[in-house]
């Protein structure tokens, strides 16, 4: 076996052995590809007693029956399941291996892991109602893995190597971290509760049960229409902010406008376009327009506030105003989006022991009907309302981060945006008690904090690392003598 002559992409990504992704990235990967295709394979998740024998004994019988189909459909979904277990499993084994023939060597142990993990998924489908394991479903999830592997063996280090190149964020790696964990969120959101189907019967039913609105504002209900406008868009300007500085280098930190709106395009499609194939989601043209007025937004933002050159801080400092104008704004408007009534004309609730009931209910213990709902719903809460209080935090960050004053009152003014949010956060749910149709709940205030404070951060980052360097380096300076010591 012969060493492979290293290439300037692999030595760079060799010279970088902290970067993005590591070995533990892409066995994390294989893991979650694993478990979406286990769970995509158990749905609905309808549970029927069966014992051991007799699922051995179905098994059996099921694999000997003389003619078995699979539509294309299937043939496409578990092949293309397995493509990214295949790559991600064995670029964990191999990732930094020089040696052609060892990483060779690893593709048969990746192959055999993957047609055991097929065969335990199926197996496992005879204790679910719906679900009929097939041997040509194996067979299709193996020829998916074999794809997976020749990637990884074909092009696997310039993959490598391009992404740890670009996956600084032009600087702003705490950042653009953070709006990467935002978009996976959102994506796992888009794709609950994982039905997913691309038959075209699936697809006209759900066209003729009308989860499909093709045509642009069909829905329009006035004042709820509008609000449902916003929160989508609202939804989709950290997406917005992530195109601009996502695979970036640091002597070219922001991307272009086009190639910003570009890519905040295809993510919209391709998040929209997960909606469409989820049986159980809505897909409607209006929420696209929304999204991608959410991305312009968020691509705004960034080349307009975070690219700003440091050497304009005192042109910021000027806007200060401005951002908390728009935060106040802002906050009204997520006030009349969560307290809104739920029809005209419905009165509130003005009835002491019904007030006292429902107050009381605020203080349940937190996360208790997120747990025992269903975790549709729970995702989608935990993504809405966190993911709508992030624009309050960033411009309340923007604002103190501008904030022309002393060192020592900076930490004030923040103390002071953060209880602002909390009161917003509490002050929403209290109104909710006298508001039909709403039921408020201390951890709705809790995401709306720590959804606001995700957006702080964001927001006054560069001040924060500030405060921090200070802070370190003040003990260092008071242990030093001064001038009158040194004298004596």
């Amino acid at each position: 076996m012969s060493k492979l002559d290293p290439q300037p992409s692999e030595s760079l990504a060799a010279a970088q052995p902290g970067s993005w992704p590591s070995r533990w990235h892409f066995g994390l990967a294989a893991l979650v590809f694993l478990a979406l295709a286990a769970y995509g394979s158990f749905v609905p998740l309808q549970l029927q007693p069966m014992s051991l024998a007799g699922a051995v004994k179905r098994s059996v019988a099921l694999a000997q029956q003389p003619r078995q189909t699979l539509s294309r459909t299937d043939l496409v979904t578990n092949v293309l399941l397995f493509v990214p277990i295949g790559f991600a499993l064995l670029a964990a084994l191999t990732l930094g291996e020089q040696r052609r023939g060892r990483i060779v060597a690893a593709a048969p142990l990746v192959l055999a892991a993957c047609s055991l993990s097929s065969v335990l998924i199926e197996f496992a489908q005879n204790w679910f109602q719906r679900r009929t394991p097939s041997v040509l479903d194996i067979g299709a999830q193996l020829v998916g893995t074999l794809i997976g592997i020749a990637i990884w063996l074909v092009a696997g280090r310039g993959i490598v190597a391009w992404l740890r190149t670009h996956s600084a964020s032009g600087g702003h790696e705490v950042v653009g971290g953070l709006l990467k964990l935002y978009l996976a969120g959102l994506l796992v959101y888009s794709l609950i509760p994982f039905n997913l189907s691309i038959h075209p019967r699936d697809l006209r039913d759900k066209y003729l049960r009308g989860d499909i609105v093709l045509r642009p504002f069909a829905e329009a209900d006035g004042f709820s229409l509008l609000l449902d406008f916003i929160s989508q868009a609202a939804a989709y300007v950290p997406v917005g902010m992530l195109t601009s500085i996502v695979f970036t280098t640091r002597a070219r930190p922001l991307r272009p406008l086009v190639g910003s709106l570009t890519i905040g395009a295809l993510l919209v499609i391709v998040l929209g376009g997960v909606q469409l194939l989820v049986v159980d989601r809505v897909f409607r043209t209006t929420d696209m327009i929304s999204a991608m007025l959410g991305v312009i937004i968020g691509v705004t933002i960034v080349r307009r506030w975070i690219g700003t050159p440091a050497t304009a801080d005192d042109a910021r400092e000027n806007r200060v105003w401005t951002y908390f104008l728009f935060a106040t704004l802002y906050a009204a408007s997520l006030t009349a989006y969560f307290c809104s009534l739920p029809r005209e004309g419905v009165p509130v609730i003005t009835d002491g022991q019904q007030i006292e009931r429902r107050l009381s209910g605020y203080f349940r213990a937190p996360f208790y009907q997120l747990y025992h709902g269903p975790i549709y719903n729970a995702a989608k809460e935990v993504v809405r309302k966190t993911g709508l209080l992030l624009p309050l935090g960033a411009l309340l960050g923007l604002g103190v981060r501008a904030l022309r004053a002393p060192q020592h009152i900076r930490p004030l003014a923040a103390g002071a945006a953060l209880l602002a949010t909390l009161a917003l956060a509490v002050g929403i749910e209290m109104i909710q008690v006298f508001i039909p149709g709403h039921v408020p709940d201390l951890t709705d205030s809790l995401l709306y904090l720590a959804g606001a404070t995700a957006g702080f951060v964001i927001g006054a980052r560069q001040w924060l690392r500030r405060a921090a360097a200070s802070s370190e380096h003040q003990p260092e300076a008071s242990a030093r003598p001064s001038p009158i010591n040194r004298e004596a």
